[in-house]
């Protein structure tokens, strides 16, 4: 600003003169004129507090008059103003001290205008820069301003608007992050027209220029499986009034699942994403592994511009349901068998998220079509490799008929339960009766040991005794389908010579022996014996010996039924 603050010339030649009066003619007393002085003020009237990105403004400057006489009336000759100024100290002559002006902050209108009911009524300001590395604005009015020492013409008020654009570069101070200081320093430079003395004066005041509030809006992703992924957006837009376009970045953290009220450790933190005016920026992509409920806070960093902004733990909107996956389970099972082999089922799981648990396989049967009651068998499988097949244990059924199968998948804390249903397809197997007089071994059991209560009777046998044996059902033979099975038959500890003979239960005693044997021998013989009535058979002592004997009988196999 090249504008000086001095007292005229032609007010030094005055006291000049009265100096060399006085030497001249002491009794001549000093004219109190000669003493006067044009005084006047400037003092910029701007609002306290603005914000980044406001328009219109409403501000003005009020030059008053002060001047004693002969100086009463005094002209305006020049009025300029620094919009931003970044101290609170002034140079002498009123203007911003190199490098701490602000150009760019503030933009004032190109007119102002006189305030009714002061000097500069009616007035138009026209507002021009005259220096653009500091902003600085002249104020030139439409003819001469001329202030008289009193009443409404000794102020003169000019309104104008000014917009805020920017941040400073050099505040003056900056009571928090979100808000800078700045100075408005005004000068005016009057004139009286009675003694030609001029002065210069000048006036600042303190703005508080506010970081404009950008709105921001999140939106998180519908409800999704675990496995799937989940996302966040945030929708930033500058303030209102239209502030400045938003820079700096968003940060998108995500909490949970289960945690509440996100003090617990984020559990995906995306980088940075840099903002780049109003638009809509997204958080990328996040794999949740475990089900539940996650909440996302998006955070805008701000600018020198822009406040920051922070979304609230739990906001509407921001919230992603996890749920568990539903995997299904298809199954199955083995061929139909002839009565005395194995069947079993197989499942396949499918559909989980790295599922755990178990696989609970039950049959039933035979011929239970509506799968109610107790299983007749059930093998539980551990699910150890997620998705796949898992295979049941074998089951030998007792009977011929129609068996079902049942997979149940028991679910785990990323993984919803699913079964399958009674009847279902592929899981039924028919169990056919044997071929007629088809032999089927087994393995090796012990059916009956008289020494020791083992098939129900107790030794030793006496003479002229006849006892059963249940053999269907026992040892790996069928419970029905059976025509006859195949012992191995020993006596031991015989007391005395005699013999043994085995039937079918319900029968006559044969004439002929299976075994003989004298006091003292343990006789072994292999046995084929038709099964008779209850699925047994049975074992005779003849009354020829008086004496004891003890009996063993092991299974070796069974035939179907005879053609």
């Amino acid at each position: 600003m090249a504008h000086l603050s001095f007292t005229s010339h032609r007010r030094r030649a005055v006291q000049g003169l009265v100096v060399a009066l006085v030497a001249i003619v002491p009794f001549v007393v000093a004219v109190p004129s000669a003493f006067a002085a044009v005084s006047v003020g400037i003092a910029p009237k701007f609002p306290s507090v603005v914000s980044i990105g406001q328009t219109g403004v409403s501000a003005s400057l009020q030059i008053s008059n002060s001047s004693t006489a002969p100086d009463n009336n005094v002209t305006v000759n020049s009025i300029v103003l620094v919009p931003a100024c970044g101290t609170t100290i002034l140079s002498g002559n009123g203007d911003c001290p190199s490098g701490s002006a602000d150009p760019g902050v503030f933009t004032v209108a190109s007119t102002g205008a006189g305030q009714a009911g002061t000097a500069c009524a009616g007035d138009t300001f026209a507002i021009s820069v005259i220096d653009a590395s500091t902003g600085e604005v002249q104020l030139s009015p439409s003819s001469t301003v001329v202030l008289t020492p009193s009443g409404a013409g000794a102020v003169c008020d000019i309104n104008l608007s000014f917009a805020a654009n920017q941040a400073p570069a050099h505040p003056s101070s900056m009571p928090n992050a979100n808000v800078y200081q700045v100075e408005v320093a005004a000068t005016a430079t009057a004139t009286s027209p009675a003694t030609g003395s001029t002065t210069t004066t000048y006036g600042d005041t303190t703005i508080n220029i506010d970081k404009a509030n950008p709105g921001l809006t999140t939106t998180a992703t519908s409800p999704a499986t675990v496995g799937g992924s989940i996302s966040d957006s945030a929708s930033i837009s500058a303030a209102s009034p239209p502030g400045p376009s938003p820079g700096g970045t968003i940060t998108f953290r995500l909490y949970g699942p289960s945690n509440l009220t996100c003090a617990a450790p984020a559990t995906f933190t995306s980088s940075p994403v840099a903002v780049a005016g109003t638009g809509t920026y997204s958080s990328g992509s996040f794999t949740p592994t475990a089900s539940g409920t996650y909440f996302w806070v998006a955070t805008y960093s701000g600018d020198a511009n822009n406040a920051g902004v922070a979304g609230p733990c739990g906001a509407v909107g921001e919230t992603s349901t996890v749920s568990s996956a539903t995997p299904t389970i298809a199954t199955t099972a083995s061929a139909s068998v002839a009565l005395g082999g194995s069947i079993s089922d197989t499942a396949t799981l499918s559909g989980g998220f790295s599922p755990t648990g178990t696989i609970t396989f039950s049959v039933y049967g035979p011929n239970n079509q509506s799968c109610t009651g107790s299983a007749a068998f059930t093998s539980v499988v551990t699910v150890s490799s997620g998705d796949g097949n898992y295979r049941s244990a074998s089951f030998t059924p007792t009977a011929a008929g129609t068996y079902q199968f049942v997979a149940a998948y028991s679910g785990d804390a990323n993984n919803g339960a699913v079964s399958g249903i009674c009847g279902a397809p592929n899981e039924s197997v028919v169990v056919t009766p044997p071929a007629r007089g088809t032999y089927t071994p087994v393995a090796p059991g012990r059916d009956l040991d008289t020494r020791n209560n083992t098939g129900g009777t107790t030794g030793p046998v006496h003479g002229n005794t006849t006892f059963n044996l249940t053999v269907d059902g026992v040892n790996g033979v069928p419970a029905t389908g059976v025509g006859a099975v195949a012992l191995n038959v020993t006596v031991t500890s015989p007391t005395c010579a005699s013999y043994l003979t085995v039937f079918p239960t319900g029968q006559p005693v044969p004439a002929t022996s299976n075994l003989n044997y004298t006091a003292g021998e343990t006789v072994p013989n292999l046995v084929i014996v038709g099964v008779g009535t209850g699925g047994q058979v049975a074992f005779n002592v003849p009354a020829s010996c008086a004496g004891t004997v003890q009996v063993i009988a092991d299974i070796q196999g069974w035939y179907g039924p005879a053609a």
